[in-house]
C-alpha cells in the first residue's frame, strides 16, 4: 500500500475512534446526568469533536502537500537502477506503443527506467504510451484525499457508520486500480 494514502487512511479511522468514543460518552451523559448537565458535558464534548475532526482533515491536507512538494523535485536517476531492457530501447529495436506500455508497467517505480521509457516513445514519435506525469500523480493523490474527507464527513453524521471499505481502501479492488497504479507505493517521494 502506498505510504501516503494510508497516512490518509490512519486519519480516518483515527477519527472514527475519537467520534465513536465521544458519540457514546454523549449517550451516557444524557442517560446518567441531569438535562442542564448533560448539555454541558456533551458542549465539551462537541468542542472536542470539532477538534478531532479538523485535525483529520489537516492531516489528510499535510499529506497533500508533501506529495506536492515531493513530486515537485526532480528525480534522481542512478545507473544502478539501469536495467539490462534498457538494450531495447537503445534503438536497435523497433519497439511498439503495447511493448513500451508493457515496459511501464513493469518499471513503474524505476525513475531511472521510466525517464528512459519516455525519451524512447518521444524520439521514435510513439504517441500513446501511459507514462504517468506528475500531475497525473498527483490528481491520483487528490482523489484519494476527497475520498478520505468523505468518510470524515459521513462519520461526523453518523460515528457508527459502517465502512467496511476502508480496510482494503488504497489498494485494488476496493481502490481504482489505476489510481493505485499512478501512486505506486510512494517511495519516489522524497
Amino acid at each position: 500500500m502506498n505510504k501516503y494514502v494510508n497516512q490518509m487512511k490512519q486519519a480516518v479511522m483515527e477519527y472514527q475512534k475519537t467520534a465513536r468514543r465521544i458519540a457514546d460518552q454523549e449517550a451516557r451523559n444524557r442517560e446518567r446526568l441531569s438535562e442542564e448537565y448533560a448539555r454541558a458535558e456533551n458542549n465539551a464534548l462537541f468542542t472536542e469533536m470539532r477538534e478531532a475532526c479538523d485535525k483529520a482533515y489537516n492531516q489528510i491536507q499535510a499529506v497533500l502537500d508533501t506529495v506536492s512538494g515531493g513530486l515537485g523535485k526532480a528525480v534522481e536517476l542512478r545507473g544502478k537502477d539501469v536495467t539490462e531492457d534498457v538494450q531495447l530501447l537503445s534503438g536497435a529495436f523497433d519497439l511498439s506503443k503495447t511493448q513500451l506500455q508493457s515496459l511501464v508497467a513493469k518499471y513503474r517505480n524505476n525513475p531511472t527506467m521510466m525517464n528512459a521509457i519516455a525519451k524512447y516513445a518521444k524520439a521514435n514519435g510513439i504517441h500513446g504510451v501511459q507514462i504517468p506525469t506528475e500531475e497525473d500523480k498527483l490528481e491520483a493523490y487528490k482523489v484519494f484525499a476527497e475520498g478520505a474527507r468523505s468518510m470524515i464527513r459521513s462519520i461526523t453524521t453518523d460515528p457508527y457508520i459502517r465502512l467496511d471499505y476502508l480496510e482494503g481502501w488504497g489498494e485494488v479492488p476496493v481502490s481504482s486500480e489505476r489510481l493505485v497504479d499512478l501512486v505506486g507505493t510512494g517511495n519516489e517521494i522524497k
